[in-house]
C-alpha cells in the first residue's frame, strides 16, 4: 500500500511578493471586461478561529453567476 501525499488545491506556490500580484493584476486590466470586474475572495476551507492572515493561492477572472448582477465577470481571489 502506498501512502500518496496530497496535492495542494491550487499548487504549492503561497508566497507571493507585491511585484508579482501587482504585475498579475496589472494583466487582468488589459481587458475591459478585467479591469472593470468586481474582486471576490474565495475561502475554499472556510476561516477557522483567530485566523488573521491568508496567502494567496489563485486569481482568476471568472464570468459573473450573480443574476442580475452589471458586471459581466468577477476577479475572484482564492486565498487559504
Amino acid at each position: 500500500m502506498t501512502n500518496k501525499t496530497k496535492k495542494p488545491l491550487f499548487g504549492d506556490y503561497t508566497r507571493w511578493t507585491t511585484k508579482e500580484v501587482v504585475t498579475r493584476l496589472n494583466k487582468f486590466c488589459e481587458s475591459e471586461e478585467g479591469a472593470n470586474a468586481k474582486v471576490s475572495l474565495a475561502v475554499p476551507l472556510g476561516f477557522t478561529d483567530g485566523q488573521t492572515a491568508f496567502d494567496i493561492k489563485k486569481i482568476d477572472l471568472v464570468p459573473n453567476s450573480i443574476v442580475g448582477a452589471p458586471e459581466k465577470y468577477r476577479l475572484i481571489i482564492v486565498v487559504q
